[in-house]
């Protein structure tokens, strides 16, 4: 089912702008170019994540081609890979049956789905990370000191590949399994030499490569990627006080769909609203309380953190699968359990087919259509008083000039020169001119005044202004 959910209509949609177009494009300049260990965007340096995603992505986009199947390829996996461990863990906490509902449950929530279906880190975060808790939940059940080195290097292994896929944010289960583990006071040590000394190495030989090139990248990776992000709103995103209640805990909550509704109905049964009932079960210590914690503290540093988008709290929907699976397990028919699933499903596909149809603004796929039909194979696509268009940029494999109407440190050139230089003196090339609705009037102001002969054509959301060659013509 997992399977199915994961690549059905997954690479129907169009790769949204702006944070699909981005990732994408990032990953198709690596392939360009050949440098997979400097990330470029728009062909300038780009360091705000680590390159672990984009190389999985450019995988993908080898195999596939560049499209939107390219692209989330390496998502697909990673969530099928993520129901696995999900029910994995369900089984080493409590049951086989546990287990097997709450991997149903991960594999047809709308929340889990809607990730694997756009391309970000988070996916792959989540697997790494949800990976950590399971290599930790193996050594605590170990036999022998042998199986407790073993599986706790998998957790640190794991943890290291986190940070290698978004840095920092990959270690906030560290916090709850530290947590855990000293309150229950585990008789195994939690950081060793080996575990930690290969974290370190997976987690940050990138990061001190790029710094030994760049030296000025330290204060960067310290002050903007960590500092600005956990402090300061300096990044727009969702930082008024009251956004977590609004944005997180939906997400955690009616994100499952249908299974929301058990999840309603456990913590009325258990009478988890009640403080008091919580710290019943973090004294007694059941496995409850691991998950609890596992939610609870990740969760309150992203309350804190100034820096809030949807995908960030993925990975801790697990434990949420974990408790709903938990909570109904043993009380609802295995049979009823597959049906809810397989409606889920099919809801879950009619909505990936529903929005790869579906017109939006920023579907650059729907865009770039428009400039295939207009184009040929001599065209060159313009786009005015746009700084990003990341994804039309990765249909059009890195063919796309950002105009402005004056110099900017994201255009490539002033629109005036870009005519008289470029428009004017070429009679065989189409260029094509795209700009937002509201800014349409300007962009053709410009072209009539310039003398540029041109045809229009529109449609919701762009206009579009196409010159026709002489020898087309």
């Amino acid at each position: 089912m997992a399977i199915i959910v994961a690549f059905a209509f997954q690479g129907s949609r169009g790769i949204y702008d702006t944070t699909e177009g981005r990732y994408a494009e990032v990953a198709r300049e690596m392939l360009e170019s050949g440098n997979y260990l400097e990330p470029t965007l728009m062909y300038r340096p780009h360091w705000t994540k680590p390159p672990l995603a984009y190389w999985a992505i450019a995988g993908g986009i080898k195999i596939f081609g560049h499209n939107g199947w390219g692209a989330r390829f390496y998502n697909a996996v990673a969530f099928i890979l993520t129901v696995l461990l999900v029910t994995h863990i369900g089984m080493l906490l409590w049951d086989k049956r546990a287990g097997i509902v709450a991997g149903f449950i991960y594999s047809t929530s709308i929340f889990t789905v809607i990730a694997m279906n756009t391309i970000s880190t988070d996916t792959l975060l989540a697997l790494w990370e949800i990976a950590a808790v399971y290599g930790y939940l193996k050594a605590s059940k170990a036999a022998d000191t042998k199986g407790i080195r073993k599986w706790g290097l998998v957790m640190w292994i794991s943890f290291g590949l986190g940070f290698f896929t978004k840095g920092p944010p990959a270690l906030l289960p560290l916090l709850a399994i530290s947590a855990w583990h000293y309150m229950n006071r585990k008789p195994w040590k939690l950081f060793t030499l080996p575990g930690v000394g290969i974290f370190l190495v997976i987690g940050f030989w990138w990061y001190a490569l790029v710094i030994f090139r760049h030296p000025e990248l330290w204060d960067y990776f310290i002050g903007r990627e960590l500092i600005d992000r956990v402090a300061t709103d300096s990044f727009h995103r969702n930082s008024e006080w009251y956004q977590p209640f609004i944005l997180y805990l939906p997400l955690l909550t009616i994100g499952a769909g249908f299974w929301f509704y058990y999840l309603i109905k456990i913590f009325i049964e258990k009478d988890l609203f009640r403080i008091k009932i919580l710290w019943n079960y973090l004294r007694v210590g059941k496995t409850g309380a691991f998950l609890f914690f596992w939610i609870s503290i990740p969760l309150l540093i992203f309350f804190i953190s100034r820096s809030r988008l949807p995908f960030y709290v993925l990975p801790l929907y697990a434990p949420v699968a974990l408790i709903i699976g938990r909570g109904i397990g043993h009380k609802i028919s295995l049979q009823k359990v597959i049906l809810i699933a397989m409606i889920s499903t099919m809801g879950l596909i009619g909505l990936k087919g529903f929005a790869a149809q579906y017109p939006r603004k920023n579907n650059m796929k729907q865009l770039f259509s428009v400039c295939r039909d207009l184009g040929e194979k001599d065209v060159q696509v313009v786009s005015y008083l746009e700084s990003k268009l990341y994804g039309l940029q990765f249909y059009l494999d890195g063919n796309l000039t950002r105009l402005s109407w004056r110099k900017t440190p994201w255009s490539d050139n002033i629109i005036e020169n870009f005519i008289d230089n470029k428009v004017k003196r070429a009679d065989d090339i189409r260029y094509i001119f795209i700009a937002h609705q509201s800014l349409g009037h300007h962009l053709k102001n410009i072209l009539v005044a310039k003398g540029v002969d041109y045809k229009e054509k529109q449609n919701s959301f762009w206009r579009i202004y196409y010159t026709v060659p002489e020898k087309s013509s």
